[in-house]
Order: C-alpha cells, then sequence, then structure tokens
C-alpha cells in the first residue's frame, strides 16, 4: 500500500468517526452496525466515564437520559453545557427525558416549561424539548421574539389575561400598568384583567425569590410570571417587560442559532448556575434580524464570573464587530424598532396588510392604532418612511450601483465648516446583493481636546441596522472605513452629523461610497462559521470563511478528526 493511499484510508476512516461515533484509541463506540464486516461491541468504562456516555453519538442529535442528568452536581452540568453544547460550535440538538427535574441548578431569569402529563414544572433548561420525548403536550421553546410557526406558544389573538394581585409593592404595579400599555401602544398584543379565562398569567411576587416566566403560553390554566419584590435583582423595569416577553413566547437573543455571526461567548466567564440561559435554541429566528440592543439580549456584566482571565475583557461576551460591542451594554428600557417588528411577525399584527415601508420600516397595526401603518427607524417618517430628517435644509440621499464609487461630502465642507444645531442626515442605498463600503477620505469633527475625551460634534455612523444606533465618530482621521453588516439591510447606510451640543464648527467629513458585491450574503460558511468579504486583486470581493473550532475547509463543511476524539 503506497504511503498516499494510506493517508486517504486513514482520513476516510477518521471523517467515518467523526460522523458517526467516537474512537477511544482502540475501539469504536456507540456503533449498531458492523464497520467493514467486523463486529463492533464497546468496551467496559469506568464509573466515572458512564455520564459521558449518553453525551456522544450525533453531534446534531445528542441525548442526555434523565439518569445521567441526576447524578450530575450544578458545577458538572454547567460544565456540559459549556463543553458538549458549544464543541465544535454549531447549534447542538439535545433531547430531554420528562423525568428529569433539574431542582435547584440556576439561577435568576430562569426559562420554564412544562409537561401536562404529569402536571411537573420543569425549568427550561436545554436548548429545546424535542415532542419525541415523551407523551402529553411538550412545552416548546419558540424563536426569539418570532415565534415561528410550528414552535409557537403565541396566546390566541394575542389576548393575555393577567393578574397582580398578589404584587404588593406599589413600583411593580406601576411598572407592570406601564409595560401593558407600551404593548397596546406598540403592538397589537392585548393584556388584559384576569376575569374566568381558561388561561392567564400570575404575577408573583414572594413565591420565590426568582425573576421567571414561561416561554409562551403553558398548557395549565395558570402561566406564572416571578418577580421576586425582595432585593434589587428583579427591581427595574426593563426586568419587567423582559420577563413578560418571555410570557408572549420570546426566548433570549443570545440564544439565538446565529449569534456566531455577530457574538462571541466565553463560557469561562459566565456563572455556573446561568449558562443555560446562553445555550442554543434550535427554533431561534434567522429571517429577522439579530438586535444586539434587543430586550432580550444579555448585558456582558450579567453573570460574569470569571474563572481565569477572560477572552474578551473578562466579559460573558462581546461582539464579533467590536464597533457595536457599545449596543450590549445599552440599558434598554423601551422594545427595540426590532423587537416590535418580531412582536409584530409573531402576532401576525401586520395581517390584511401591504408592506411598502422603506428603509427599514416596516407595516403593523396595534392595539391603539387597528390601521396598517408604518413604523419608520428613527430619522424617516411619511406613510413609507420615505422621509428624512432635516430634508431640503442638509444632508443628502446617494443611490449607488455596484462597483460605481461617489463621492460624497458633508454640508458646508468646501466652506470649511458645516452648520450647527442640526442633525444632518446622509442616507446611502444600493441594489439587493450588495453591501456598501464608507471610506473617509478626510474627517474633521469637533472635539473637547486633543485626546478626545468627548466628542462636541459627531458622526453617528448607522452600517448594522437602519433602526439601531451606530457608532460616533469625530476628531481628524483620513484613514477611517466602515462596510454595511451582513444582514437583510446590508444595502442600506446612514449617517447622522450631529452638531448639537454647544461648540465651534470644524470642516465636516468627504467620503467615498462603493458598492460591492457580497458573495457573504448567501451564507456560504456553514457549521457557525463566520463569513467575510475579502477584496480581490481585481478590486471585487470573494467569501472567505473563519470556521469554529472543529470544523475547516473553504465553506467550514468539514470535521477536524481530532477535535471528536475522547480524551
Amino acid at each position: 500500500m503506497t504511503s498516499h493511499t494510506l493517508f486517504v484510508v486513514l482520513f476516510l476512516w477518521m471523517q467515518y468517526i467523526c460522523t458517526v461515533g467516537t474512537f477511544d484509541g482502540g475501539v469504536l463506540e456507540g456503533f449498531d452496525d458492523n464497520f467493514g464486516g467486523i463486529p463492533v461491541e464497546p468496551t467496559p468504562q469506568p464509573e466515572e466515564e458512564i455520564k459521558k456516555q449518553d453525551l456522544v453519538g450525533d453531534p446534531k442529535n445528542r441525548v442526555i437520559s434523565a439518569e445521567a442528568l441526576k447524578n450530575m452536581g450544578s458545577s458538572e452540568y454547567s460544565d456540559v453545557i459549556a463543553q458538549v453544547v458549544e464543541t465544535a460550535g454549531g447549534p447542538q440538538r439535545f433531547k430531554v427525558d420528562p423525568n428529569y427535574i433539574p431542582d435547584n441548578k440556576f439561577e435568576h431569569d430562569r426559562h420554564l416549561i412544562s409537561y401536562s402529563n404529569d402536571k411537573r414544572d420543569l425549568l427550561d433548561s436545554l436548548p429545546e424539548v424535542s415532542p419525541e420525548n415523551g407523551p402529553g403536550e411538550t412545552g416548546y421553546r419558540v424563536k426569539r421574539a418570532s415565534f415561528s410557526e410550528g414552535y409557537s406558544r403565541t396566546w390566541p389573538s394575542g389576548v393575555i389575561p393577567y393578574t397582580a394581585a398578589n404584587m404588593t409593592d406599589v413600583k411593580f404595579k406601576v411598572w407592570i400598568d406601564a409595560a401593558v400599555a407600551m404593548f397596546e401602544k406598540k403592538t397589537c398584543v392585548r393584556w388584559v384583567p384576569y376575569t374566568n379565562q381558561p388561561h392567564h398569567v400570575e404575577f408573583l411576587g414572594k413565591e420565590k425569590a426568582i425573576c421567571a416566566a414561561y416561554l409562551g403560553m403553558r398548557s395549565q390554566e395558570i402561566s406564572p410570571l416571578y418577580l421576586y419584590e425582595i432585593g434589587n435583582n428583579c427591581r427595574a423595569y426593563y426586568v419587567v417587560v423582559h420577563e413578560m416577553m418571555h410570557v408572549m413566547g420570546a426566548d433570549h437573543e443570545q440564544s439565538r442559532e446565529d449569534r456566531y455571526n455577530n457574538i462571541h461567548v466565553d463560557w469561562n466567564c459566565i456563572s455556573k448556575g446561568a449558562r443555560q440561559n446562553y445555550m442554543l435554541s434550535l427554533s431561534a429566528d434567522e429571517d429577522s434580524e439579530y438586535d444586539l440592543a434587543s430586550m432580550m439580549q444579555y448585558n456582558p456584566n450579567l453573570f460574569r464570573e470569571c474563572v481565569t482571565e477572560g477572552l474578551y475583557g473578562n466579559k460573558t461576551m462581546s461582539a464579533k464587530n467590536l464597533r457595536l460591542d457599545f449596543l450590549l451594554y445599552e440599558l434598554v428600557h423601551q422594545l427595540t424598532h426590532y423587537d416590535i417588528k418580531s412582536i409584530t411577525e409573531a402576532y401576525h399584527c401586520n395581517e390584511g396588510c401591504t408592506d411598502n415601508c422603506q428603509n427599514g420600516g416596516f407595516v403593523t397595526k396595534t392595539v391603539e392604532n387597528p390601521h396598517c401603518h408604518c413604523v419608520c427607524p428613527k430619522h424617516f417618517f411619511g406613510d413609507q418612511c420615505t422621509e428624512r430628517q432635516n430634508e431640503g435644509e442638509c444632508g443628502s440621499h446617494t443611490i449607488l450601483q455596484k462597483y460605481q464609487p461617489k463621492i460624497v461630502k458633508s454640508n458646508g465642507y468646501d466652506q470649511g465648516f458645516y452648520e450647527l444645531d442640526r442633525e444632518c442626515i446622509y442616507q446611502f442605498t444600493s441594489p439587493p446583493g450588495t453591501r456598501i463600503k464608507l471610506e473617509f477620505v478626510d474627517m474633521e469633527i469637533t472635539v473637547s481636546d486633543a485626546e478626545i475625551t468627548t466628542c462636541v460634534h459627531f458622526i453617528e455612523v448607522i452600517v448594522n441596522l437602519m433602526g439601531q444606533a451606530g457608532p460616533e465618530e469625530c476628531g481628524v482621521s483620513t484613514n477611517l472605513t466602515y462596510f454595511t453588516s451582513i444582514n437583510s439591510e446590508s444595502n442600506m447606510a446612514m449617517l447622522n452629523l450631529n452638531t448639537l451640543r454647544a461648540g465651534s464648527p470644524s470642516r465636516g467629513f468627504m467620503l467615498k461610497a462603493t458598492a460591492i458585491e457580497s458573495e457573504c450574503l448567501d451564507h456560504p460558511c456553514q457549521n457557525g462559521g463566520t463569513c467575510s468579504d475579502v477584496e480581490s486583486t481585481d478590486g471585487t470581493y470573494h467569501f472567505e470563511c473563519d470556521c469554529l473550532t472543529g470544523y475547516s475547509g473553504d465553506r467550514c463543511d468539514y470535521v477536524t478528526a481530532e477535535d471528536c476524539l475522547l480524551e
């Protein structure tokens, strides 16, 4: 046998191992069939390895038995979450035995699920509870705020009966009333007082020292929503809204399968008792855009407990685009543009409407306004979100064609200064299937001092989502480049030259805007790989994939054999 033939045989052997089983250096484990005509029998394992046996097999359909989970302590269980769910990066399907009750292994903001066949309340501790697990109606995890068909536990007709009679703290009652009013103003979902409806929500303030809620409507009559009134863990308006969103069916943003394109997660920095809140949900919605500022997105300081030096500044997570990292720290007190859009889609608030809204807007009907209307991103208004703030006074709209760059200058640039006390919006659009590249060839924006401790005036660069804030730039630069993100709004960008603060004017900016063809918009990278558009020598762009550990190849579609071996 030649060395080349031997290499091919060994490579195929390792690929087969990683595809269908595991290998301990001598005998293949976990096979029901014969390999090469030779019967394969599992070798005896030490007692401490028994639980691991339940965690191997098809990496997309792992099974954890009730017996294995029952014998795990909270620390070991948390390690399973970090080491098994996230190994090799890609989404992992878990099945959980319905007889398993994880007891006191978790911290605040739990997800709760239920089984109607035995009426037990179970913590929603894993990404999905599969209907194959057992008889009876299973509680499903649902898409983040999108509540996908098939996983949806949305409330019929968008009506959620509730009672807060057990809440004694007046402040919590005020927050609940404010949240109910907000949902009616911005969505078609109505929270109504409970009378004798078959299902309802009960706000509970003393029964359990947690902030927690069930995901969507339960099969049981009562859906408890826990907001512990003693102490400060739940004492905030946004916590109340967050848990009410869970009841409506919204999952955590960081649980989405497409989080790999948007954030890094450092499991070493997550408190072990809270790791279940960072696990992937197979029902996460990749049709709606990942919202780093969502009401359902965790702050990187939450549940932070780095056991060693952290990878991302000792935080639990970081935005992959570091320029957008600030969005993770924004304290959201209202639903974001994309939270509202997701609720609209989940509860069909746009039923019967024609969506002709532009510039990142969407059509909806709300309780307060039952007629079809557009919800526009900040700085846009009008029946179709086509009118721009201060249009006619300053700013511009640049329409780009593929690989035909245009020079854009701020108002007053040629005269040497911009006007004060206004927001000027510079809008850019390009054909579908393209991204926009903005190259600032000259920028001079007033700052407080030479160290740029404060931007007196600034350019807000909105290149991720039109309905989301962007990073602020100021000072002097001749080499600053931005690309729009790889998402459904990649062909839209906006700059807001904000000169509202008192200060002297500066020159402004001049930039070159180019629409580039993006292969990344076809999502070629598999298994959690991150796609980048890389410039070729001829000025066009091609995709490159940054693969997660355990995968390789141009599209991250090859399993790295050594990462599949049990140690």
